[in-house]
């Protein structure tokens, strides 16, 4: 396998029975009608994890902040309308379909509970990933266990937004965090560090967090970017429990 194809965080792949992954370029467009034909990524992704496309769970992602349980009865679906996925089965791989926003995977190692979120401006502000945690501790997971993965997503170098959109991030992160960011009368915000801001809001310690510190916008030989060109073009990030 190419690495370039798949990223993967050291700390997730020590787990045995964890699968998991961010895609580049390099293995596809993951865009849903991709999904419905069995593109081509798809095809690639399904050889290299060595499982059938139908164990796969995608979202038909809004930018919110709704997160859904979901179960092997799901699996092969799209859910309607979540930006986040939470399950406890085994052989369900919960994806992420991404450009610039932020891609977000969950592992509880003791309960084998896993997550995925999709974190936009959107629903950074309304709180998907905390929404993640919160469900699995309702599963069982103690916070303290639960480890966070962020994949690639564009940086605080590109990510600029206006001015009512800072004032949202302003009001609701008044905490000593440098979020928004100023440079030639342009205004940036840090997704990554808003979205690291809020899971330790809810009990995640910053050493459970590992970052894939790439942005989609800067890179374009390996990710695709709606900033810059792929209006359509998706990544994918999974997570899911292989069988013993």
């Amino acid at each position: 396998m190419d690495k370039k194809e798949l990223l993967t965080l050291g700390s997730f792949s020590k787990i045995s029975w964890l699968e998991h992954g961010f895609s580049t370029q390099s293995l596809g467009d993951f865009n849903l009608t991709n999904f419905e034909r069995g593109g081509e990524g798809y095809q690639k992704l399904s050889r290299i994890t060595k499982t059938s496309l139908s164990n796969f769970v995608l979202m038909a992602q809004v930018h919110g902040s709704k997160v859904e349980l979901v179960s092997w009865k799901d699996k092969g679906r799209v859910i309607e309308a979540v930006d986040g996925l939470v399950t406890k089965d085994s052989e369900v791989y919960l994806s992420v379909r991404s450009a610039d926003c932020l891609p977000i995977l969950f592992v509880d190692p003791m309960r084998k509970i896993v997550g995925a979120a999709h974190a936009g401006w959107k629903g950074t502000l309304e709180g998907v990933g905390q929404g993640v945690v919160a469900l699995m501790k309702d599963l069982g997971s103690e916070t303290k266990n639960i480890l966070v993965g962020f994949g690639p997503s564009i940086g605080p170098c590109h990510y600029e937004i206006k001015e009512d959109v800072a004032d949202l991030f302003r009001k609701a992160f008044d905490r000593g965090w440098q979020i928004i960011n100023e440079k030639d009368k342009k205004t940036f915000l840090d997704l990554r560090q808003a979205n690291l801001c809020l899971l330790q809001e809810a009990g995640i310690s910053l050493s459970n967090i590992k970052i894939v510190d790439l942005c989609t916008y800067c890179d374009e030989s390996e990710f695709y970017s709606s900033r810059r060109k792929d209006l359509s073009a998706r990544q994918l990030s999974f997570i899911g429990v292989r069988n013993a």
